[in-house]
């Protein structure tokens, strides 16, 4: 394993989660965002650097792993860019609309105290590693996929039959 490409990764895997945290503030669009952090994250990184020529030729098991590093980063990523601008939406409802229901049941993280951060933070590492196990599916599939279209097969010229 690279490190080189093992910071790149999670430093687009960072961008990409906060890009979808931000995203993921507007109410019919936060959904979306929500599920292409879950299963895509992994398989744009991938394809993104493939597309530089910044990595080389990947094995379906560093796919894996690549996979599941970049899902738990973006999805710390995406929480940490959600969570506060959900909370700031969530105090400005409360002190003056008293009608946006889902940024108020965010609201309610904060309102409990310790317990309620501490469950936040739980609930916040849970869905990381959710994260991580779709996307070490994902990444394995872009790396099998990318190398199938590329017709990219290992040949084994040391084997040799003779009649």
């Amino acid at each position: 394993m690279n490190i080189n490409i093992l910071k790149e990764m999670s430093l687009l895997g960072a961008i990409f989660g906060l890009a979808l945290g931000i995203i993921a503030i507007l109410p019919w669009i936060g959904t979306l965002s929500f599920l292409a952090l879950m299963f895509l994250s992994a398989t744009a990184v991938i394809v993104y650097l493939k597309k530089q020529n910044k990595i080389g030729l990947l094995t379906t098991r560093d796919g894996a792993i690549y996979g599941a590093i970049i899902g738990f980063v973006s999805c710390i990523g995406f929480c940490c860019s959600m969570i506060p601008l959900a909370s700031i939406i969530a105090f400005i409802n409360h002190l003056w609309f008293h009608k946006l229901v889902w940024y108020s049941s965010i609201g309610i993280w904060f309102l409990n105290g310790i317990g309620g951060f501490l469950v936040l933070i739980m609930m916040i590492i849970f869905v990381g590693i959710l994260s991580g196990l779709m996307n070490s599916f994902g990444g394995l599939a872009t790396v099998y996929f990318y190398d199938q279209i590329l017709n990219r097969e290992d040949t084994n010229e040391t084997f040799h039959i003779d009649n």
